[in-house]
């Protein structure tokens, strides 16, 4: 776990969490150790959502931080990467460490053909 061995696909965001290319959200998936946070609407998720996501809304992270292990790279995303970027500075305000926003959001996880619930 932990940002050396996916440097080359990331870059520290100014508020202590990472920005992510959906290559290096896709290695770090498929290398497991992993926890996927989905922050967009119920409505969007139940539609089409990056396969083993949990959904969380952005305004709820404080009440439900508990459910969001501290032992895993936290991957997070919104549709385009804007919302995400919300959740992962809360999540760094709340201690947690490897925090991951993915840039471009589900869309850019969607359209790079990796794996998503239909």
């Amino acid at each position: 776990m932990g940002a050396d061995e996916y440097k080359e696909y990331i870059r520290e965001d100014e508020f202590g969490f990472y920005e992510i290319s959906v290559e290096g959200a896709k290695k770090m998936v498929d290398d497991g150790n992993t926890f996927i946070l989905d922050v967009r609407d119920q409505a969007f998720f139940d539609l089409s959502h990056v396969v083993d996501a949990h959904r969380m809304d952005v305004l709820d992270i404080g009440n439900r931080k508990d459910e969001v292990p501290q032992d895993k790279n936290i991957l997070v995303y919104c549709e385009v990467g804007i919302m995400s970027m919300a959740a992962s500075k809360k999540l760094i305000d709340f201690g947690f460490k490897d925090v991951y926003n993915i840039e471009g959001g589900f869309q850019g996880w969607k359209k790079a053909g990796y794996p998503i619930t239909e």
